[in-house]
């Protein structure tokens, strides 16, 4: 028992390996919520809004394959096995009726696909800081080079520094230490194979998600940020307007991690949104993106085209400063960067 709280774990065997799951029930018969979190961090992530949001819901809080005390398959591994192992949870406790699903963003996009998989298992979804598109050039040479750097030096407070500063806010790492020590604990105490392999699995391979969402008939809320450097809250509106019950909350103070950084504000629209009542737009689409999304067929060119304009698609790695600033530690350590070092699709060792 955690306060009035009572809390399960279980390890529940599924086709992404042995996942790590935690139940917790503050009384009986209340509705389910799945709770699956970021990539780099794990279920304890979920720690300041557990209280808000178990007063209405029995959370089934996952961790994710090389994470937290989850296994991994020993393979690589793609959403759809991950949204198919999370029904495999399910199944396992016996649920059987529709679920509320709250990810942050790679948890969301598994909610996307078991949503627009198997609409039957979800009530309602929520995605926190979950980008829909693909990732881009610079992402990739960005990301390629943290996982590079991994393999030589592990997790080394120089790479958990560097995963802080982009998963959380300015304000947040300047004012909330406890938020700070977090990502980094969950960082480093995850297995270093299989944290490589969830990279290259979920991050680097990434698959654009938009065709997805027009399938999803459930009411869909995207949470994002004005400092999420990839899910801006204009990109999330063009997503949005492809779902038939679409809506976009912005949030202030935070980056990907909104469950560690605004957590108040973040349990107010999750529980309003399972209320079923209207959640805000977020403001208006630009002008140029909502002709777009009105002519035939222009739905996801308007997302494609937005998304190239905001990557940058021809900027090099030289153009990045995050990149360059990654790449440093290689020149001084006299190894190789770039693609090669990404990852040649087979499992760490």
């Amino acid at each position: 028992m955690i306060g009035d709280a009572e809390v399960q774990q279980r390890r529940i065997e599924t086709r992404v390996g042995p996942l790590a799951v935690r139940i917790r029930e503050a009384r009986p018969g209340l509705p389910t919520a799945v709770l699956w979190h970021s990539l780099f961090v794990d279920s304890r992530s979920w720690g300041r809004v557990e209280e808000d949001l178990g007063a209405e819901r029995r959370l089934v809080e996952i961790d994710g394959p090389g994470h937290g005390a989850s296994g991994d398959p020993g393979r690589r591994y793609t959403l759809g096995d991950c949204a198919a192992a999370a029904c495999e949870v399910l199944d396992a406790l016996g649920v059987t009726e529709p679920v509320d699903w709250v990810g942050n963003a790679w948890g969301g996009h598994v909610g996307i696909v078991v949503a627009s998989r198997w609409p039957d298992r979800i009530r309602t979804l929520a995605t926190v800081g979950t980008p829909v598109h693909g990732y881009g050039r610079k992402g990739r040479v960005e990301t390629g080079l943290l996982l590079a750097l991994h393999r030589v030096i592990g997790p080394s407070r120089f790479l958990q520094k560097a995963v802080t500063d982009v998963l959380l806010s300015t304000r947040t790492r300047t004012h909330d230490h406890g938020a700070v020590a977090l990502v980094g604990t969950t960082f480093s105490d995850a297995d270093p194979a299989a944290m490589r392999n969830a990279v290259v699995s979920i991050s680097l391979r990434r698959p654009d998600l938009s065709d997805l969402l027009p399938r999803i008939e459930i009411p869909t809320l995207f949470v994002t940020s004005p400092e999420h450097q990839e899910w801006p809250p204009e990109r999330a509106r063009v997503a949005a307007a492809l779902l038939p019950r679409g809506s976009v909350e912005v949030v202030a103070d935070a980056a990907y991690l909104t469950p560690l950084e605004t957590p108040a504000e973040l349990a107010r629209l999750v529980r309003r949104h399972w209320e079923g009542d209207a959640v805000g737009s977020g403001g208006e689409l630009d002008p140029d993106l909502g002709d777009a999304l009105a002519s035939d067929g222009g739905h996801r060119a308007a997302v494609l085209g937005h998304d190239r304009a905001h990557q940058g698609e021809p900027q090099a790695a030289a153009a990045c400063p995050r990149a360059r600033a990654l790449a440093e530690p290689f020149e001084q350590l006299g190894v190789q960067s770039g693609p090669a070092l990404v990852g040649d699709g087979h499992r760490d060792d």
